[in-house]
């Protein structure tokens, strides 16, 4: 029953009709209850009262003569009438005639208000001969349940009426409900589970509803299918244009040749392209290996965390170039342009680009722009480069002594006059070699131009060792250098050496002293050394 009244419109409404009903006529049937009953306690005293007037004169003889008989028919004669519970004639003396009837019902008193009087007549009877002389006193009192009996009798038949009228105007809701309301409202719904929306069917209108609440309904819910319809067309618009895009994007991911891929804050790769495998020398599926970008930069790795942090916290796109050896590359290196920028929390994306041959050239043009073309040795541009590295590491307290050893060859200007410019180019090719020989690895050469030569002997703390090395390079450098040409040059040095073992030098002090030291060389008759200590008082020549 419960569900039949949640599921039912028209058994909601009316069990809602038949309930108002129920309450308007209950309240009628009181109220025509309680109008009956004081009608019916009027019309019984009203009726009464007029009775004793009718006998009044039959009371007076039998008062004014004692006459108990004529007293008892009067008082027979009016307890015939059901409405009277009791009656008595009495004068001052004694009763005359009284009538008590018989009532075994308990009869239980009603409020004041609702039935006004106590249904109670007295009468004062006077003589027959002289009508202000009271000779006996008549008293009636009347039956309250034969009251109410008349009372119930009346109100019954107008409450049967009320729920007759109830019934019928409880069915004729239920029916104008049926036919007006609910018969429209599931037209209207089996209209809507077979309308195909997507396709712009519509509701037709209701038959007699042409300017109704449901016929704003239908005019609503077609606006609404008109609507709906224009947002499907839209985002099947929007969905095709997305997946073409998606296709563009997925076949740019998957064919570009720039490596594109995503990383955690971590730096474990999360997603990546083809390109990006095949550059690095990475297998085809990354889940078991998340860490190989980390492992590939090996020794590196802070840079790329650095990189991350920034790109993260400071919302900037971050660019750094890396030295690689990947597997299965037969110990070459390569090296790779690194790209990252933050995507969304904690995720970045990132592109990669190998730049090997980029690098191979940017080495070979600073090769070429720091090397003399003669000798193969450093030129000008690469000493003054490396001096201002070493000067860089004395000031920040990492640097170590060092010797720079300033070299001017001797007759190399009759070399030039006598055998040609020919012969100076491989005079000078064969002292590059012979410096070379004598120096290490380690150490740096440079020819500064013409027959001026630089060496800077790394780490040597004493200047025995740099006299040594010098001594060596004039034993050297004495012997005859052949010519292509079968002819002999005979040539000389004169080194200036200044030993530097400070914690910090001034460049242009020091290559004043090696300079200075070197024209020592030259006054004193050349081929030979002379060492200069930096603040020192004492040098050493040769």
């Amino acid at each position: 029953m419960k569900k039949f009244l949640t599921n039912s419109l028209l058994a909601r409404t009316t069990v809602l009709v038949l309930g108002i009903s129920f309450l308007v006529g209950s309240l009628f049937s009181g109220l025509a209850y309680i109008y009956f009953l004081q009608a019916e306690q009027e019309r019984a005293v009203s009726y009464t009262a007029g009775l004793l007037d009718t006998v009044e004169d039959t009371m007076q003889i039998a008062c004014y003569l004692s006459d108990r008989n004529l007293a008892k028919d009067v008082v027979d004669g009016i307890g015939k009438r059901n409405e009277v519970k009791s009656i008595r004639i009495s004068n001052s003396k004694t009763v005359l005639a009284e009538f008590n009837r018989k009532n075994n019902a308990a009869v239980t008193a009603l409020p004041d208000w609702l039935v006004p009087g106590t249904g109670q007549i007295n009468k004062t009877i006077y003589s027959p001969f002289n009508l202000h002389e009271p000779v006996c006193q008549a008293s009636i009192e009347l039956s309250q349940p034969e009251i109410r009996n008349h009372s119930n009798r009346n109100a019954g038949f107008i409450a049967a009426l009320l729920l007759i009228e109830m019934m019928v105007l409880s069915v004729v809701a239920g029916g104008m409900i049926l036919l007006m309301v609910v018969r429209p409202i599931q037209k209207i719904s089996r209209g809507l589970h077979r309308l195909n929306a997507e396709q712009g069917q519509q509701l037709p209108a209701l038959s007699g509803h042409s300017n109704d609440e449901l016929s704003t309904l239908i005019d609503d819910i077609n606006l609404l299918i008109i609507k709906l319809v224009a947002l499907i067309s839209k985002e099947r618009a929007l969905k095709t244009e997305h997946e073409k895009g998606e296709l563009k994007l997925r076949t740019i991911f998957e064919k570009a040749e720039t490596g594109i891929f995503q990383l955690n804050d971590a730096g474990e790769i999360l997603a990546s392209n083809p390109a990006f495998r095949r550059m690095l020398s990475l297998p085809e599926h990354l889940s078991h290996a998340p860490d190989a970008l980390i492992r590939l930069l090996e020794g590196q790795e802070l840079r790329l965390h650095l990189m991350i942090y920034q790109a993260i916290h400071q919302q900037q796109t971050m660019a750094e170039d890396f030295c690689i050896e990947p597997e299965h590359s037969s110990g070459q290196k390569k090296w790779i342009h690194l790209v990252v920028h933050s995507a969304s929390e904690g995720v970045l994306q990132g592109l990669i680009n190998d730049v090997t041959e980029r690098k191979r050239q940017e080495e070979q043009a600073h090769r070429l722009a720091v090397t003399d073309h003669l000798t193969g040795l450093n030129n000008r541009l690469g000493f003054e480069r490396e001096i201002q590295r070493l000067h860089k590491e004395h000031l920040a307290g990492n640097g170590q002594p060092f010797v720079l050893m300033m070299i001017d060859l001797d007759r190399f200007k009759q070399v030039n006059d006598t055998l040609g410019h020919h012969a100076g180019d491989q005079v000078l090719r064969h002292f590059a070699t012979l410096l070379s020989a004598v120096l290490r690895k380690t150490d740096f050469t440079a020819r500064l131009g013409g027959d001026e030569f630089i060496a800077l002997l790394k780490d040597v703390h004493e200047s025995a060792t740099a006299q040594k090395v010098a001594e060596k390079i004039l034993s050297l450098v004495a012997e005859p250098v052949m010519m292509e040409d079968g002819s002999q040059a005979s040539i000389g040095a004169s080194i200036g050496i200044c030993v530097a073992d400070r914690a910090a030098f001034d460049i242009k002090e020091l290559m004043n002293a090696a300079d200075d030291a070197m024209y020592a060389v030259k006054q004193s008759g050349r081929n030979g050394f002379h060492i200069r200590i930096l603040n020192a008082p004492a040098s050493i020549s040769k």
